[in-house]
């Protein structure tokens, strides 16, 4: 029986009888530059990745979980084990629709701009959206492109984002719960959808020396008080993505913080961590955790992935097409995690040890 490489499944039984669906696409708010069939340069409007989400929700009959990153986009469902099929085929069609209604993207865009300005009020969200600028500095990421590109955003824009970059080599799609009753037929059904698109995409950038990248502070006005920390790490070209998340999760545990984000790419690396005051993180860096710090980071890992996936299956595939987006199946990522010893940690440590720049953004009360 084929299988398209980047479908998983993964048989999991919940007490629901589910099955949950996760197609992740290689686009996002800070996705600026693409080549398509390894030529051809494209440069996306930042803002697709939104619009195109609510353009799936608004046509959709049945409830989607939503979520749009820097570079990866995320449309999940949960269905019954007897029809998951037909909804994934439902949502096919959607998204790889011969023709798109105009109508509805113009919905889609009203929507999309509505709650990017509503959101826009609060500094902890605009504070996130500006430190993208420095986090994400070598996929060519602005704060007031998106802003333009929000609002500026046509239909052949739409259009022209969708045919490039919707598309197989772009994505992905990862099956979770009770499908042990799906026949050959249906399957290779599935697989047809996937690999008629001959087109390829890939997520460009530039990769600056970042020795080159200068430590930031930046002030603005807000309603409320934030603090945020970002950290760049630049790794040397030859270490793998695997290599960088395995490096990342371990070290981000050792910074204090009420809310860190990690994110990891081929052309940008980074921590984002909101604090309760203005600190300087990268000293955490500095040095490798300790032995127990190692244990303790390690098995609350394992902890928090095994409750994603018994609890919070939506989340579990979201990391899963994430992962694999970069080249890394989630199998892999969480038994590296699970056979590693602090030796092999210490040896990773040293020999991958980024540069590391770092940036704080202070919003305060006018």
């Amino acid at each position: 029986m084929k299988t398209y490489y980047d479908i998983e499944y993964n048989y999991h039984e919940y007490s629901d009888e589910k099955v949950y669906i996760t197609l992740g696409f290689n686009i996002g708010v800070a996705t600026k530059y693409f080549y398509i069939n390894n030529k051809n340069a494209y440069t996306n409007n930042l803002a697709f990745a939104n619009v195109f989400a609510n353009y799936v929700r608004l046509l959709f009959e049945g409830e989607l979980a939503l979520n749009v990153d820097r570079t990866v986009t995320s449309i999940s469902i949960g269905a019954d084990k007897n029809t998951w099929t037909t909804k994934l085929m439902a949502l096919f069609h959607i998204i790889f629709a011969d023709s798109l209604d105009e109508k509805v993207f113009e919905d889609a865009h009203k929507l999309s701009l509505t709650r990017f300005e509503k959101a826009y009020k609060q500094g902890e969200f605009r504070a996130v959206y500006k430190a993208y600028e420095y986090a994400d500095t070598n996929k060519g990421y602005k704060l007031h492109t998106l802003i333009e590109d929000i609002q500026n955003i046509s239909f052949s824009d739409f259009l022209a984002a969708r045919n490039n970059l919707v598309i197989p080599s772009n994505m992905c799609v990862y099956v979770n719960g009770c499908i042990g009753s799906v026949s050959d037929e249906e399957r290779e059904t599935i697989n047809d959808w996937i690999v008629k698109n001959k087109v390829t995409a890939a997520m460009g950038g530039r990769i600056v020396d970042q020795r080159l990248k200068e430590d930031a502070h930046l002030l603005e006005l807000s309603r409320q008080n934030v603090n945020m920390d970002i950290l760049s790490l630049g790794f040397e070209e030859n270490v793998s993505e695997l290599d960088k998340m395995i490096y990342m999760v371990i070290e981000a545990d050792k910074i204090s913080g009420e809310g860190k984000t990690l994110h990891v790419d081929r052309f940008d690396s980074s921590i984002i961590v909101t604090t309760s005051e203005v600190l300087k993180l990268q000293n955490y860096l500095k040095r490798p955790a300790t032995q127990q710090q190692f244990d303790m980071t390690r098995e609350g890992l394992l902890g928090k992935y095994n409750q994603w996936l018994e609890g919070n299956p939506i989340r579990f595939n979201m990391m899963a097409v994430e992962l694999k987006l970069n080249g890394t199946n989630i199998v892999d990522y969480i038994g590296t995690i699970a056979n590693l010893t602090y030796q092999n940690y210490e040896e990773i440590a040293k020999k991958i040890r980024p540069i590391v720049s770092e940036a704080q953004i202070v919003m305060r009360r006018g």
